[in-house]
């Protein structure tokens, strides 16, 4: 029989993760997926909106508990905004077919003449 615990909230912190991204959130566990996930609420900053991240508990390097202060300083630094909008080409605007305006009714042969073959 597995034992349940009581899930942390962790407060102010600078986490790690893969080793090679940093951010400053503020952290707690969350039962996500059916799984447990650290839930991770970055504060906004200059032109990038407060934003929530989860992650899983093998993408954790580290995570360092901190003050608000430092946390904050963190996210300014390292923080990346998340995706807002899909890239996308722009519609590629096609020649129109001059086939279209043809009649499929028309009788394509009129203009023939018996000997024209």
């Amino acid at each position: 029989m597995t034992e349940e615990r009581e899930l942390q909230d962790l407060g102010w912190c600078i986490v790690e993760i893969f080793g090679h991204r940093k951010l400053g959130a503020q952290c707690r566990e969350v039962p996500l997926a059916g799984g447990v996930m650290l839930r991770c609420d970055i504060p906004g900053g200059e032109g990038v909106e407060p934003f929530t991240q989860f992650y899983g508990v093998s993408a954790l390097f580290a995570i360092s508990p901190c003050s608000e202060v430092a946390a904050r300083a963190i996210a300014a630094r390292y923080t990346q905004p998340p995706i807002q909008r899909y890239e996308l080409p722009a519609p590629r605007i096609a020649e129109p077919d001059p086939r279209e305006d043809m009649d499929p009714a028309a009788d394509f042969y009129d203009d023939v003449e018996e000997g024209d073959f």
